[in-house]
């Protein structure tokens, strides 16, 4: 019986860290505009597993263990950190951005926040 090289070729693939969108207000408190923009990001993004949705506070976000987690913050605001500059901070990797709503009808920031994003989670 002959067997195909590469019937059983193995390859070794890098999982990438989970990523977390963590809000500062409850999804269902979110406007319907903003609940479809974030649904629009999250299947953009094209990630497995997909992105973990969370509602903390700011102070909960840098309380909580999330080392080794990429964190997307919508509306919160962390001292010495900038908005839309993707930085290693706590163990985690994050990108601060605006509350959802800020994005409505604004193509430029989106595409700020975009290329934000690739830089965020490029391996």
């Amino acid at each position: 019986v002959k067997m195909s090289a590469d019937l059983y070729q193995e390859e070794i693939y890098q999982i990438p860290e989970p990523v977390i969108i963590a809000l500062t207000e409850s999804w269902s408190s979110l406007s319907e505009d903003s609940r479809q923009m974030l649904s629009n990001l999250s299947s953009g993004l094209k990630l497995l597993p997909a992105p973990r949705f969370i509602q903390c506070s700011t102070s909960e976000l840098t309380d909580r263990s999330f080392s080794g987690y990429r964190i997307i913050c919508f509306g919160h605001s962390i001292e010495g950190l900038e908005l839309h500059k993707p930085i290693e901070y706590l163990g985690m990797q994050v990108l601060l951005t605006l509350p959802p709503a800020e994005f409505h009808g604004n193509s430029e920031l989106k595409k700020e926040l975009w290329a934000a994003l690739q830089l965020l989670l490029r391996n």
